[in-house]
């Protein structure tokens, strides 16, 4: 049986569809999120001089961004080994990782296409197109992912485009054009990922839960992915309806950013919606694409 996840909210939210809704609490949180995002826009850059101390401007602006549209873009002026970039997500109240089965024993991941079976069918670990997600969308309740930060060491020569989205403006999106939508999305059974099975030993059992839910903390989480295998939708028509409005707000949505992240550079997020392009590593110089991935159970610090 899939193990379900529990609900995380324990008192009404103005996010939550059905019964009396608080429209007035929704509409200030709808307008404080839009006014957010069109104050970032274009995105403003987080230059840091040392990210082993960040200053108190850079630890602002990071909390800023993340504040306004739940992720912010940085450059360094330094190289960023696994333990730089842990000690700079500590300075951002980022402490409690999650470990998926392909990071290090220190909770960093180095993404890059892999040359070993075993790595390879996994396809962040490949040079192969990553669909609209969220990370760790097959975890539960406590253990699910709240944030993660990637930095990129060495870019692709060619492709390797990331898109990035903010939830909250795919389930605004969403609830504006029909709140059956959300009220789809949010049900318990709206997606199951099924158990991953690995030499016939279960390595994770199978999860079903919402889409969209509403944390204790009042925060929206989403758990999402746009992948076609071993992935289960309940068979439903609204569930059905919500998930081709979904995928219409990614295919072109006004409120997504796209980039190719250079040496450097780097984003630092409460778990937003995101996919990559395929890439190829051709360069005659024998550079690869390698980004620095930690995922983590705790929201930026404030936001």
């Amino acid at each position: 049986m899939p193990q379900k996840m529990d609900a995380d909210i324990k008192t009404p939210s103005p996010l939550q569809i059905g019964g009396k809704r608080d429209l007035a609490a929704y509409e200030s949180w709808r307008e404080n999120v839009l006014v957010g995002a069109s104050s970032q826009i274009p995105v403003n850059w987080v230059e840091i001089s040392d990210h082993l101390n960040l200053t108190t401007d850079e630890r602002g602006a990071i909390r800023s961004s993340c504040s306004a549209r739940n992720f912010a873009l940085y450059r360094t002026r330094s190289d960023v080994t696994p333990a730089g970039l842990a000690a700079m997500a500590r300075q951002l109240g980022l402490v409690q990782f999650d470990r998926p089965p392909l990071a290090g024993t220190d909770g960093i991941s180095r993404i890059a296409a892999s040359e070993t079976d075993h790595e390879a069918n996994f396809i962040p670990f490949s040079n192969k197109a990553l669909t609209w997600h969220t990370d760790g969308y097959y975890a539960t309740g406590p253990e699910s992912v709240q944030s993660f930060v990637l930095h990129c060491v060495c870019r692709a020569t060619t492709g390797g485009e990331n898109a990035l989205l903010d939830p909250r403006i795919a389930y605004i999106r969403l609830r504006q054009d029909d709140p059956e939508h959300i009220e789809a999305l949010m049900r318990q059974d709206a997606l199951t990922i099924p158990a991953h099975i690995a030499n016939g030993r279960e390595i994770r059992p199978a999860v079903t839960g919402p889409v969209f839910s509403v944390r204790a903390n009042g925060h929206l989480h989403t758990r999402y992915t746009a992948r076609k295998r071993h992935v289960v939708w309940a068979e439903d028509r609204l569930i059905d309806r919500a998930r081709d409005a979904l995928a219409e707000i990614l295919r072109d949505d006004p409120g997504i950013t796209r980039h190719v992240f250079a040496a450097g550079e780097g984003i630092i997020c409460n778990n937003i919606l995101h996919d990559r392009t395929a890439f190829e590593d051709q360069d005659a110089s024998g550079s690869n694409r390698i980004l620095y991935r930690a995922r983590f159970r705790d929201r930026v610090l404030d936001t």
